[in-house]
């Protein structure tokens, strides 16, 4: 009975500590539910329109986001974005 006591401790302990290293982790979303990830250098998407997607930078996916809504024939409901890449200088912590 000791010793199953202690292994059911023992494997409790090591799941949370080892979870949050091992489960994957969406870092801090913009608005579009996106983040730069400084570590594969890229943008990528967890929710919204391109969730899955990754992308070289954010001004690259939301000239396709916008070419989405041109070719459904809506309207941009979002202002204009300055085309120098914010992403590039971000420093979110993830």
């Amino acid at each position: 009975m000791n010793r199953i006591f202690i292994a059911s401790i023992v494997a409790i302990v090591a799941y949370f500590m080892l979870a949050p290293l091992v489960l994957p982790h969406e870092g801090k979303l913009d608005s579009y539910g996106c983040h730069y990830d400084h570590e594969h250098n890229n943008y990528h998407c967890h929710k919204g329109a391109f969730k899955g997607a990754s992308f070289k930078s954010k001004i690259e996916m939301i000239r396709q986001l916008k070419l989405q809504f041109l070719n459904l024939g809506r309207p941009w409901p979002y202002d204009d974005v300055a085309e120098e890449d914010i992403t590039s200088s971000d420093k979110q912590i993830h």
